[in-house]
């Protein structure tokens, strides 16, 4: 047996129950025993394109074959799609040397990668389409390279989706990856398996890179306003009289995301602290991911965030300052101070207030 690139599988029966030989799907070459799937461009806009079936080499993977079952039946069988989202198969046939007389046997298979037909006539070729909800994939390309054109009552609409096993291509398994790495759908262009690394990351798709993960951390006050950094991640200024809840994010790793939150600094004398946060030192950590900053001291506090990612990749250390002021808002504290009701005939209560 032999494949050719590029194109889809192939079988001709000459006489009921003999054995099959083939040809390619343009001409008359008995020697050729099949050949594969690769894809072409076209409509819908509601549904995925769908990918080719491999053919071991463009698109690669497990190779379309077709064996002689009992009683002249065919048992045809292929390789899964490299796009995920392909879950079905049609099966079209036509009369050999009359190539573009395919038509349905089967528009689906249940999801099944091989089929059992009876030829319909004594020289029969076959083609394996991918499908998905909406859309089926390549007939495969002519010997020629052009791309062989879809059967005249086609089981759907057809828009394909290239599967060249290139890194950043679409995979479903390894195989259909020349570098026999897949990884979350994506062809890998080397081993992307040590921890902290990616290749899927947003621009890099293809390209085994380290995945950075980065910590950004902000913060809210009722009368808070976000001063420009000077050297921190994060800057906001509030009054004595408020408080800041930190909000913990962080980008370039996988969710779900662990936070630990310290104080790294404060004014001296300070009772400043956390949420959550056994004390007010900087080995003081706590997990919220959104705490509550206590500031009631003027002066500058420096929160650190620090994130791990699902794979326990864990971030540098990023900043938000904290910057409290004076308050302009009343704010009154009595000592020595007595109440008693007013005299008889007034109104109100009197205080006194002692030295």
């Amino acid at each position: 047996m032999r494949t050719l690139r590029g194109a889809l599988l192939l079988a001709a029966v000459l006489l009921a129950g003999a054995p099959a030989i083939a040809g390619p799907a343009d001409e008359a070459a008995p020697e050729k025993r099949y050949v594969s799937a690769s894809p072409q461009a076209a409509s819908p806009e509601d549904a995925p394109a769908a990918g080719a079936v491999p053919d071991g080499v463009s698109p690669p993977g497990t190779a379309l074959s077709v064996a002689v079952a009992g009683g002249g039946d065919l048992l045809l069988s292929w390789g899964r799609s490299c796009v995920p989202s392909d879950t079905d198969y049609a099966v079209y046939e036509g009369t050999l040397h009359q190539f573009g007389s395919h038509v349905p046997r089967l528009c689906s298979t249940g999801g099944m990668q091989s089929a059992t037909l009876t030829p319909q006539s004594a020289s029969s070729y076959y083609l394996v389409v991918l499908r998905n909800a909406g859309n089926e994939g390549s007939y495969g390309r002519r010997s020629d390279g052009a791309q062989r054109s879809p059967s005249a009552a086609p089981c759907a609409a057809q828009m394909v989706q290239s599967c060249d096993g290139s890194a950043a291509s679409p995979c479903a398994l390894d195989e259909h990856c020349l570098t026999g790495e897949c990884w979350d759908t994506v062809c890998c262009d080397t081993d992307c398996s040590a921890a902290c690394f990616a290749c899927d990351l947003p621009g890099n798709e293809g390209i085994c890179s380290p995945s950075v993960v980065a910590a950004q951390p902000t913060a809210t006050a009722p009368t808070g306003v976000v001063i420009p950094p000077a050297g921190v991640d994060f800057a906001l200024q509030m009054g004595t009289l408020d408080t800041a809840t930190l909000h913990a994010a962080a980008c370039g790793g996988p969710a779900p995301f662990s936070w630990a939150w310290r104080l790294l600094s404060a004014p001296a004398a300070s009772t400043s602290a956390l949420e959550g946060a056994p004390g007010s030192t900087a080995a003081d950590v706590t997990t919220l991911p959104n705490p509550t900053l206590f500031a009631p001291t003027t002066g500058d506090h420096l929160a650190g965030l620090v994130a791990t990612d699902a794979e326990g990749c864990v971030s540098a250390e990023a900043e938000t300052l904290i910057r409290t002021v004076p308050d302009g808002r009343l704010r009154m504290e009595l000592s020595g101070v007595s109440v008693r009701p007013g005299k008889a005939g007034r109104r109100g209560m009197e205080v006194a207030m002692s030295p």
